[in-house]
């Protein structure tokens, strides 16, 4: 299975950040990892609506890299991830939550573990042109 899956966050709205990655497409501009990954791979790309999908609205801007990261690494280990959004070097803290080992956790870790979990693994969300600040995934065609 090839990786389909970008991921992404943005503190503007999920419309102008959608555009952003389009111009770079249309502009053979790889500023971002989607644009570079459609660019190099000559994959098509489809409207906001069929291929975008809102993961996790933040509220806090502070939150938004940390939950990218989160996402990346969570993805990256589904290998669902493309090639060009590698995470690097991986984070132990949540390869605690991606993958606990209860036997190697203290309780007390274990329910943070597990309340991390719960808060990070919600449905996809509803886009309108009003949300703001979130973290998102691009599909590809």
């Amino acid at each position: 299975m090839d990786p389909t899956t970008y991921v992404g966050q943005t503190s503007h709205s999920l419309n102008i950040r959608f555009q952003e990655h389009i111009r770079y497409i249309k502009n053979n501009n790889p500023q971002s990892a989607y644009a570079q990954h459609i660019l190099q791979n000559q994959h098509e790309y489809g409207q906001m609506s069929s291929i975008m999908t809102l993961l996790k609205p933040l509220n806090n801007p502070n939150m938004l890299i940390p939950y990218e990261q989160y996402y990346i690494q969570t993805l990256y280990r589904e290998g669902k991830l493309i090639p060009e959004q590698s995470p690097g070097e991986i984070n132990p803290l949540f390869q605690m939550v991606i993958n606990p080992q209860p036997h190697i956790l203290h309780e007390q870790t274990s329910c943070a573990s597990a309340c991390i979990t719960d808060t990070t693994q919600t449905q996809p969300h509803q886009i309108s042109n009003t949300t703001n600040r979130g973290m998102y995934n691009l599909k590809f065609t």
